[in-house]
Formats: structure tokens, C-alpha cells, sequence
């Protein structure tokens, strides 16, 4: 059976690195995926920040979850 393998000989596994695909603001503005969350989609993120898609959903989620104000022309 084969060992798992390990850092400089010792019994701790290597960590492997994991490629998790990052996408512009542009990419995510035109993908069907987040077609419904377009606009919040460019209000959110940044343009020349690479997101993750789990990072996407965090801000679009943070952007709906948060309170709405209600303040017309200086009034409440």
C-alpha cells in the first residue's frame, strides 16, 4: 500500500495546493450564472480584483441581506 506523501521525511502530509478558478468583474458581468445579479454584481466588485466564485456569492449575498435605508431627498 502506498504512503501518502510527506514533508522532508517526517509523518506531516504535504498540503497540495488546490487551483480554485478566479474570475474578473467583467467575466462575471457576462456570465449567465449571475445574469439576475448583474447590477449588484458591478456595484460589489472591484474591476481589476480577481473573485472566486464562492467570494461572488458571499458580496452578492451581503448586498441583499443588508438593511435598506429609507432616506428620500434629506427626510426619513
Amino acid at each position: 500500500m502506498a504512503k501518502a506523501s510527506t514533508a522532508a521525511n517526517t509523518d506531516t502530509p504535504v498540503a497540495e495546493e488546490k487551483k480554485v478558478a478566479t474570475y474578473t468583474r467583467d467575466q462575471v458581468l457576462q456570465a449567465d450564472k449571475y445574469r439576475q445579479y448583474r447590477d449588484i454584481a458591478g456595484i460589489v466588485l472591484e474591476k481589476d480584483k480577481q473573485y472566486t466564485a464562492d467570494e461572488i456569492q458571499q458580496k452578492i449575498d451581503r448586498f441583499l441581506k443588508a438593511p435598506i435605508k429609507e432616506k428620500v431627498n434629506g427626510k426619513e
